[in-house]
């Protein structure tokens, strides 16, 4: 049980020097700004603060910052399959530094995730 906090705190750290290079911006007139968004269904996006429990109660659903302070300030989830566990405006990414897949909002996808 203590090993899963610890994966996830060096998963997260990993992916979150990947985080500050994603590519912000969307189709719409008025591009979206990663990390200022209100979140999706489950949480996705939603701005958090480091032990600010902000993000909803779910253990795949975590704030980036709790676990690297180089995070954006949003809520993520760790280990999706598919772009519909992320839910909308979110897509399931796995970035090229993390070795897990994770759910982030369209607008904070890293340039690998974009293809």
């Amino acid at each position: 049980m203590t090993r899963f906090p610890r994966l996830v705190s060096v998963l997260v750290s990993l992916f979150a020097s990947c985080l500050l290079m994603a590519a912000c911006g969307s189709d719409t007139e008025e591009p979206a700004v990663c990390g200022e968004g209100a979140g999706n269904e489950i949480g996705i996006g939603k701005a958090c603060t480091k032990g600010g429990d902000e993000c909803p109660a779910d253990p795949t659903v975590l704030c980036d910052v709790d676990f690297d302070d180089r995070g954006l300030g949003i809520c993520i989830s760790v280990d999706c399959q598919t772009d519909a566990d992320c839910g909308a405006g979110a897509e399931c990414c796995q970035p090229d530094v993390s070795p897990v897949t994770v759910c982030l909002p369209t607008e904070c996808l890293p340039a690998e995730c974009l293809e």
